[in-house]
């Protein structure tokens, strides 16, 4: 059975939020992921990426990384060509043509409405 974009939307996020955070969100991270589509709105594709770059600091296990991973990810899924490196990505993605940034965008802004839910949902309640 063939599925939906929304289900491979869904199932991307869902596992990502399984690899990238062992399953569960803190506050702070939860959070963070609630604002990137705004932050992907108010700034742009790219310069969201560079803000992720600059923020994860040559670390891996920070949220800036992980999140800049998980969009890298899913525009290659979706034919952007980026590659993995965020350095080489960055240089992609002030390449890109108009309509395959714009693309490349809607498409990263849908699968971050999944992101958003399953960050909250997996979120650690701590009283």
């Amino acid at each position: 059975m063939q599925q939906t974009k929304e289900q491979k939307r869904s199932a991307f996020a869902l596992e990502k939020i399984q690899s990238e955070f062992g399953g569960t969100t803190d506050k702070d991270t939860a959070n963070f992921i609630v604002g990137l589509p705004t932050m992907i709105l108010q700034n742009g594709f790219g310069q969201t990426l560079a803000f992720l770059f600059s923020k994860a600091k040559g670390k891996t296990e920070n949220k800036y990384y992980k999140s800049a991973q998980i969009i890298l990810s899913w525009a290659n899924v979706n034919g952007a060509g980026l590659g993995s490196d965020l350095m080489q990505a960055l240089t992609a993605v002030a390449r890109m043509e108009a309509p395959l940034y714009l693309k490349t965008q809607q498409e990263t802004l849908a699968m971050l409405c999944w992101l958003k839910r399953y960050g909250r949902a997996f979120q650690e309640n701590k009283s």
